[in-house]
């Protein structure tokens, strides 16, 4: 149900909720209507009874329990939340048990929308593409790395009355504005085994730093190469440093990492240059027709072999130009970093739902810039590169 639960415009992804959930009531109502004798449908009689129009709703087994059990639908059971849908990508999502086939832990990693915390999304099994990982602080989706296995650095409960357990600190309970408990995912054993380890040198290890040594362990290029039948097939296991020192230098690495991944929309532009238009709209163009994004995705001049990496095609008056060849050398989720731009930042039409999907909303509406997707763009070529330098620095780290 994505095209219906996710968009980049928050109005529109409002609009379609309410029209779909305004013809589901419909189709209860007049399943209500129907003279059944008293009989429960079963779920192939109600997949026949129901209008499977899909440009008015996206039907599923668990919906369709809900309209024989005569369940209503109410757009309030769900809220809208910012998410990372795929790597560097940004939507808006309708989260709801209801309309959400799979929710799975996301109710203790983001119970609600100012629940602050970040996880480490790996490539799980089934997955088609080799092992990646990406380090978020939003929600993401199930595919913003394949097949996510995602591990927070925190878990947010509500506490229940007199549970004297992990949440309890001095006999008071501490609970944010939502009445959540928030506790490490990284637990004192974890930390405790760590600094055995390492002797003397691991006695002021926090959780913090340890999640980023994770991180960092991640991208070591010898750990994905010597393990990468292992990773094809289970979770990473996260081996132990040889001393302190490497210890301390993998999670700064991780750190360093992390804060690019999560901060990507921070960081500096890199300086591109433009074989065709520029930063500056000509021809009286507004700023919004001159940066528009548009159904085709960005795209390298010429053909398979024949393509000029340095160049993009952004739009039909943009072409940029001057884009070094090591940035492609950042690969996350089976492609490059700057490929997730250059596929998603467009407008995209669901052909089932006829849903339009438009990047240029998101510019407009929410970051008010037209020319976010062409800043994305320039932003996420410094993070590639950047990231590219940090993993060089972990070349000589070999574990046993």
């Amino acid at each position: 149900r994505d095209a219906w639960c996710y968009n980049y415009s928050e109005a529109a992804l409002r609009w379609n909720i309410q029209a779909m959930i305004r013809f589901y009531e419909s189709e209860r109502q007049r399943l209500q209507e129907r003279d059944v004798k008293g009989r429960r449908l079963t779920p192939r009689e109600i997949t026949i009874f129901v209008d499977n129009d899909r440009t008015k709703i996206s039907w599923s087994r668990a919906l369709n329990r809900d309209l024989a059990k005569n369940k209503g639908l109410d757009f309030g059971e769900g809220q809208i939340e910012y998410c990372q849908y795929r790597p560097f990508t940004r939507n808006y999502l309708y989260f709801s048990r209801r309309l959400n086939e799979c929710v799975y832990q996301i109710p203790q990693i983001f119970p609600h929308q100012e629940a602050e915390n970040r996880m480490i999304c790996v490539v799980s099994r089934g997955a088609t593409v080799g092992f990646s990982c990406l380090m978020v602080e939003q929600m993401p989706d199930y595919e913003n790395i394949s097949k996510g296995q995602c591990f927070p650095r925190w878990l947010y409960a509500k506490p229940k009355e007199n549970n004297g357990g992990l949440f309890v600190e001095d006999g008071h309970l501490n609970t944010d504005f939502h009445g959540y408990v928030r506790e490490s995912a990284i637990k004192e054993e974890a930390l405790q085994i760590f600094a055995e380890k390492m002797g003397g040198g691991g006695n002021s290890i926090t959780a913090d730093v340890l999640f980023y040594y994770i991180y960092g362990v991640l991208h070591v290029p010898s750990y994905r190469e010597k393990y990468a039948a292992n990773l094809r097939k289970e979770l990473p296991r996260i081996p132990f440093p040889k001393d302190a020192q490497e210890f301390y230098f993998l999670a700064e690495a991780g750190r360093k990492l992390g804060e690019l991944h999560v901060n990507y929309e921070d960081v500096s532009e890199y300086p591109i240059s433009f074989e065709d238009g520029g930063w500056e709209p000509k021809n009286g163009r507004s700023p919004e027709a001159w940066f528009k994004v548009e159904d085709r995705p960005m795209r390298h001049p010429g053909k398979g072999r024949q393509k000029d990496l340095s160049r993009i095609i952004y739009n039909g008056q943009i072409t940029v130009q001057g884009i070094p060849e090591e940035a492609y050398d950042y690969m996350v989720n089976g492609k490059s970093a700057i490929a997730w731009v250059m596929e998603w930042q467009r407008v995209k039409t669901d052909k089932k739902s006829r849903i339009v999907n438009d990047a240029n909303r998101f510019a407009i509406e929410t970051m008010q810039d037209p020319a976010y997707p062409l800043r994305l763009l320039a932003k996420v070529i410094t993070v590639s590169l950047e990231t590219v330098k940090i993993v060089d620095t972990l070349r000589e780290i070999e574990f046993s």
